[in-house]
């Protein structure tokens, strides 16, 4: 099928972690992440081939997508494989990464990618050749040092299926001045987001002293009230002293699964789960 299209360059846009965490559900137009041209189409007309490993081969139109399956609205949180990526290349080292998104995973209820613009599903057994699930969504091994080091780890390192738990502090950000309320508190504000399925996320702790001591935060919205793919909101007031201050966080989610202190580090730069930190705090 040809399509028209919309730009040539792929649309991608995101607002700063402050305003993205303003909102449990974020709004529409206010986080874009795409590899290719908007394609133009006409629900009239488009259909989805669904083929491979299949009993029956099925081309479904909108209006049978719409009438013939029972349809379901869950609650999700979608992130980039390379989400914190910058975090990953400034506190451990460089990376080389690929500009990143993902292919949807069959037999997961809520697949593993945002696929927009949706026209075949190939059911197969085997990893796809999609030159992004091949060479860009893998954490490779930390030996796998530059593209020529990593030729032999591309076909023995799976293909990213699931995110790792993550937490980030979004207020306040690294390097500002901020002011003590007047207990002597600081106000702490981020997102949470749980290991794949294993959600949702059911503590966050913010630590003032490099991880000695951990307060447990307020989660604002998610946690046990939302699916298991949602984020949560969270806060909290801790105590800080004045001068320059380092704060870290992290999160636990249902499956048990907490958030490391000691990432490591990929050459993609992907699924990093260092503590989230706002660094060089000048309190005041």
């Amino acid at each position: 099928m040809r399509f028209e299209y919309s730009v040539e360059e792929p649309l991608n846009r995101e607002p700063p972690v402050q305003k993205l965490t303003e909102s449990f559900i974020t709004e529409q137009g206010a986080y874009d992440r795409n590899h290719g041209p908007i394609p133009h189409l006409n629900a009239d007309d488009h259909v989805v081939h669904v083929d491979g490993d299949v009993h029956t081969i099925l081309e479904l139109s909108v209006e049978e997508l719409r009438t013939r399956f029972t349809q379901h609205e869950i609650v999700s949180a979608l992130q980039c494989a390379g989400n914190r990526r910058h975090s990953m290349r400034t506190l451990l080292k460089e990376v080389s990464g690929i500009d990143c998104a993902g292919e949807s995973r069959a037999e997961s209820k809520i697949g593993l990618g945002s696929v927009k613009w949706l026209e075949r599903i190939t059911v197969q057994r085997d990893e796809s050749t999609n030159h992004y699930q091949r060479f860009d969504y893998k954490r490779l091994p930390p030996q796998a040092t530059d593209v020529e080091a990593a030729r032999k780890y591309w076909e023995l390192t799976p293909a990213l299926q699931d995110m790792p738990i993550n937490s980030v502090i979004a207020i306040p950000q690294s390097g500002q001045t901020v002011r003590l309320n007047s207990d002597d508190t600081l106000e702490v504000k981020g997102y949470a987001i749980p290991q794949g399925n294993q959600g949702p996320v059911v503590k966050v702790e913010v630590s003032t002293d490099i991880g000695q001591t951990w307060t447990e935060c307020n989660i604002l919205a998610g946690g046990e009230s939302e699916s298991k793919w949602a984020w949560s909101l969270w806060m909290v007031s801790v105590r800080a002293q004045r001068g320059t201050q380092r704060l870290l966080s992290r999160a636990t989610d249902k499956g048990g699964n907490v958030q490391t202190g000691e990432p490591v580090w990929n050459l993609r730069g992907v699924a990093y789960d260092g503590h989230g930190e706002a660094r060089d705090l000048n309190v005041i």
